[in-house]
């Protein structure tokens, strides 16, 4: 995919150069180059395309944490993806805080989305509270919608999902290279003591759903697929399902142990 074809699918799906983003990347496919130059020439696209009034958020997780206690927000890998770890070492890149979600930033309201956050990973202060109060955009560049949009976990948390509850994990964090003994952070996890859960097939409804009511929109360019959705577009929709059919996230595949 050259630029021409990366900027004529982001105007497809509604992306403009200024806007707030949080980006889901899959490269796998992206060209047929190592991955270390698919991740250089991804992000040369998202920095030549995106202006300074723009606002990247890429998630930088480290679901370790909760096992070894540790988080340094400057030097701790990122453990879910190879773009991932690799816009977080780019220049002017800045990451937040949860030991368990922190996300790498760049642009205008970085700040915004680092400071002043709660111990949630997910819940009431955290940054997909502020990102969907902003109705910030979610950007799926090769990454499918119902295996990464980490946002659908602040919609289950906000509407009380009965097959997630909130856990406390506490432990030691660095930040800024100023240390910071015995904290507590919280995570909405699945219950996997009392629940089984499944992986999706390769289609699901709730993707279906939504790309059929024009909420996730698609396009493909050299057989590689791109698709974006509003936040509070996404809330609400899903919202309204959950109400009624409170394992539709799931696509009701979950069963009780």
């Amino acid at each position: 995919m050259n630029y021409k074809d990366f900027k004529e699918a982001l105007k497809k799906i509604n992306i403009k150069n200024d806007d707030l983003v949080m980006v889901h990347t899959d490269l796998s496919n992206f060209s047929n180059s190592s991955w270390g130059e698919k991740c250089s020439l991804f992000y040369s696209y998202l920095s030549r395309f995106f202006n300074k009034e723009s606002t990247l958020l890429v998630p930088a997780f480290t679901y370790s944490f909760c096992k070894y206690k540790y988080f340094d927000n400057l030097k701790s890998r990122s453990e879910v993806g190879i773009f991932d770890e690799f816009f977080r070492n780019q220049k002017n890149v800045k990451r937040s805080y949860h030991p368990i979600f922190s996300f790498s930033l760049k642009g205008k309201m970085d700040k915004i989305f680092i400071e002043n956050n709660s111990n949630s990973a997910t819940g009431n202060g955290s940054i997909f509270e502020k990102f969907f109060s902003m109705n910030g955009k979610i950007l799926f560049f090769g990454a499918r919608f119902i295996t990464s949009c980490t946002f659908l976990h602040f919609v289950e948390q906000s509407n009380r999902i009965h097959y997630r509850y909130s856990k406390i994990f506490d432990g030691n964090i660095k930040i800024n290279n100023k240390i910071y003994r015995n904290k507590e952070f919280e995570f909405f996890v699945r219950a996997t003591e009392r629940l089984k859960f499944f992986e999706y097939g390769k289609t699901s409804k709730i993707e279906n759903d939504l790309i059929k009511s024009k909420i996730l929109i698609e396009t493909k360019k050299n057989k590689f697929n791109v698709s974006a959705c509003e936040s509070n577009k996404i809330y609400k929709f899903v919202e309204k399902k959950i109400k009624k059919n409170p394992n539709y996230i799931l696509d009701n595949k979950i069963e009780i142990i």
